[in-house]
């Protein structure tokens, strides 16, 4: 699963890992990067884990389909399908053909 791993502090960072789970994305912050956020000395990391979560059943998910630049996400092709008819397509082809839907694994 891939997460984002935002550290706030005095100016805000992200970076992307792959991660089975919140800890392991957490462990994969690369130390580098740690160094290089400036922060007061009293001032600690929060770090936030976010995976993909499907728009329709809230699921985690490791694959399936996306909206745009990641406006939505879809675990199941059903779901994927109807959010393609709401917005006027009249199948998954059609939505990726017109660039507003995609498969990928994440």
């Amino acid at each position: 699963m891939r997460y984002t791993i935002t550290l706030v502090t005095t100016s805000t960072v992200s970076v992307e890992v792959d991660a089975a789970d919140d800890q392991e994305a957490m462990d994969k912050v690369p130390i580098d990067m740690l160094r290089e956020v400036p922060h007061a000395p009293s001032e600690r990391y929060i770090v936030e884990c976010h995976g993909r979560t499907c728009s329709a059943t809230g699921e985690e998910m490791d694959e399936g389909w996306v909206v745009g630049d990641g406006d939505e996400y879809f675990k199941y092709e059903k779901d994927a399908l109807l959010y393609a008819n709401l917005k006027g397509y009249k199948d998954l082809s059609e939505a990726y053909n017109d660039e507003f839907m995609y498969w990928t694994q994440f």
